[in-house]
């Protein structure tokens, strides 16, 4: 089972991003990164859907219509 929380907030002076995740098991652990790169991340999720987004059809399109996200390693482009 994954169960997940996502909180979007303005930061008050002095609190960063923080990403937390516990894996529950045998042993049970958690990872926790303070101050991730968020915007960097963000914009690869974006650059790296770019593939999809041009061959997606005219109109609204949310990601559940589109195929799993990967990772880009060379975008061919029609000149």
């Amino acid at each position: 089972m994954i169960e997940t929380h996502c909180v979007g907030k303005l930061y008050a002076p002095g609190e960063v991003d923080l990403n937390e995740w516990t894996l529950q098991g045998e042993p049970s652990t958690t990872v926790t990164v303070r101050n991730p790169a968020t915007p960097a991340l963000t914009c690869a999720t974006v650059l790296n859907r770019l593939p999809q987004l041009l061959a997606a059809p005219p109109g609204f399109v949310t990601t559940d219509r589109l195929d799993m996200a990967s990772y880009v390693t060379r975008l061919e482009v029609d000149a």
